[in-house]
């Protein structure tokens, strides 16, 4: 993740997978994914990893950001940043699938642009 970091001009389109791999919050604010136009962010974990996930909960992806898909994501709450509508309300799309530790999920209302929620396979096993 941290080799996002020295990319200034990357915007658009960026899926982040093996989340697990990253190793701290230092290395999470490296990525600086705020200073990034990215307009479509998907952040995944392995379905069948050893380790747990670290992602920096402060650590916020661009506000003009459009779509937002969140894989595998084993924390019992999401970061604070996910429905925020100060930050995102450009958001059109929240996909939250196969987090299944999560013991809720943000208040969504406020979003005022969100039209596509998919929430799948949140239940405990």
């Amino acid at each position: 993740m941290k080799e996002l970091g020295p990319l200034k001009n990357l915007k658009g389109e960026i899926n982040i997978y093996c989340l697990e791999k990253v190793e701290d919050e230092e290395e999470a604010k490296i990525a600086k994914l705020k200073e990034k136009e990215i307009f479509e962010l998907g952040l995944y974990s392995s379905y069948d990893r050893e380790e747990d996930m670290y992602y920096d909960k402060d650590e916020k992806p661009h506000p003009n950001l459009k779509s937002l898909t969140i894989k595998f994501y084993e924390g019992k709450k999401f970061p604070s940043w996910v429905g925020l509508s100060s930050l995102y309300h450009n958001l059109i799309e929240l996909n939250l699938k196969y987090c299944m530790e999560c013991e809720e999920v943000p208040t969504l209302g406020q979003l005022s642009s969100l039209r596509v929620l998919e929430i799948d396979y949140m239940v405990k096993e």
